[in-house]
């Protein structure tokens, strides 16, 4: 898996997305009390909930949402952030980045997890990120065997900092990865830059993970 930044001149009339992130701007996600509407014809809205949200408060992950023409983002609280065109430090809010990864069943195809496990009682680790309840992949606790390899050989690129090194567009080194915090996407050797694949040879990969489950 890899990421591929797609721009275009041309105004779109409706967007996909399954994440909403806020940016390196203003506000670095310390709104509170967000409430995130969808609209498909720009005039009637439906409330979307998060399936997940970053304990860093800058990502929240939905079920893919298709043919939105306008998102209506209201918060309790904005950020009080200064900054050189916020000097006095009002509230603030964004910006917000959305995020597409395909369509619903490409995305549970490579989702670290399963359904079958999800919401059982006791809980089942095999649910993974199909959990309702789940608060994201322990970084520091992945491990990821190629065709046999030791698992001890390869180490998540930043496990401090998940998320921002997900999403910067920097190549993996040689026996390194990335995951996605929540929904465990991985990107091996190679990838993680702007339209590279991974360069990341073998035929099985052995994945081992620990996630958390709100109790």
């Amino acid at each position: 898996m890899g990421n591929i930044q797609l721009f275009t001149g041309t105004l779109q009339s409706s967007i996909n997305f399954s994440e909403i992130m806020v940016g390196n701007g203003y506000s670095n996600g310390w709104e509170r009390g967000l409430t995130f509407e969808v609209s498909t014809d720009g005039t009637n809205f439906t409330t979307i909930t998060p399936l997940w949200r970053s304990h860093v408060g800058t990502l929240w992950c939905f079920a893919r949402q298709t043919g939105i023409m306008k998102v209506r983002i209201t918060a309790q609280s904005g950020a009080n952030q200064f900054s050189g065109i916020n000097p006095t430090g009002n509230n603030v809010m964004g910006p917000y980045n959305f995020i597409d990864w395909g369509t619903q069943v490409q995305m549970d195809a490579a989702r670290l997890g399963s359904l079958t496990y999800a919401n059982l009682t006791p809980t089942d680790p095999r649910a993974g990120s199909f959990e309702t309840q789940s608060i994201g992949i322990a970084s520091d606790a992945v491990s990821i065997s190629i065709d046999g390899d030791s698992p001890i050989s390869r180490s998540h690129y930043n496990p401090g900092a998940m998320i921002g090194t997900f999403y910067d567009w920097v190549t993996v080194p040689t026996l390194q990865y990335k995951v996605h915090p929540f929904w465990g996407f991985v990107i091996l050797p190679g990838g993680g830059g702007n339209c590279q694949p991974s360069t990341q040879s073998g035929t099985t990969a052995q994945i081992t993970y620990n996630w958390g489950r709100r109790v």
